[in-house]
């Protein structure tokens, strides 16, 4: 054992953990920018974004340690949109990963999500692809969504 790791030890034993256990909610703050591209083109066609409410509950206790739940419509298009996510949060310093189940009138997908939280405010942030057809169109729904949920 080195000196640094008697530092390190030292620094674990003094760190204290944050306060993160609660209920967080965004009303009207959790979006999804979405960018509707030609499956055959490659062309940007229309663009919309899904905003909407979302909670978002931190429980230390629990494996996974974060999860939550948004709906949202898109404006343009009316089309309903829904995000479950689950994450870990590291208790020292707020870091969020974790994953999110997308849903915009098409199959669930999952994507990575990350975050911060630090005890007042959980934010969060993700971005992909979704594939959506129908009778009318062969599309990918290229989208970048994030949220602020206050405590």
């Amino acid at each position: 054992r080195g000196l640094g790791d008697v530092y390190k030890r030292q620094e674990e034993e003094t760190a204290e953990e944050l306060d993160l256990d609660g209920v967080y909610e965004a009303t009207a703050a959790f979006y999804i920018d979405v960018d509707a591209i030609d499956g055959s083109s490659g062309e940007t066609f229309a663009t919309d974004t899904c905003r909407g409410d979302l909670t978002v509950e931190i429980d230390l206790d629990l494996e996974p340690s974060v999860f939550g739940r948004g709906d949202c419509i898109l404006e343009n298009f009316g089309i309903e949109g829904r995000g479950e996510l689950e994450g870990y949060v590291d208790p020292f310093t707020g870091e969020i990963d974790g994953w999110i189940k997308l849903t915009l009138d098409t199959e669930p997908v999952e994507v990575s999500w990350s975050g911060q939280a630090n005890g007042d405010m959980v934010v969060g942030e993700f971005e992909g692809s979704l594939p959506f057809s129908d009778t009318n169109y062969d599309l990918d729904l290229d989208y970048l969504g994030a949220f602020d949920a206050e405590r």
